[in-house]
């Protein structure tokens, strides 16, 4: 009979642990959540096209979503746009 198992799941993307000390850890620098301001959380950070990397619009460079996103950009923003 198999055994229940608990973990804990980050509250921004899909990762989890057995040890909630690591997933604390981990939500801490996770670029899904919004306190990190990474471009993956951005409203200037844009998708480009298929030929180039996404793009953003406040640093006019391109950006990594997955890899080494920005952290902690100034130009980071969560305005919601209302067009």
């Amino acid at each position: 009979m198999p055994k229940e198992v608990i973990k804990y799941q980050c509250n921004f993307c899909i990762k989890s642990w057995v040890s909630k000390k690591r997933a604390i850890e981990h939500e801490n620098k996770c670029f899904r959540n919004p306190a990190v301001k990474s471009c993956s959380t951005c409203t200037n950070a844009c998708d480009g096209n298929s030929e180039e990397l996404p793009w953003c619009e406040s640093l006019e460079k391109g950006i990594y979503v997955r890899g080494n996103p920005v952290m902690n950009c100034p130009y980071w923003s969560q305005e919601i746009l209302d067009w």
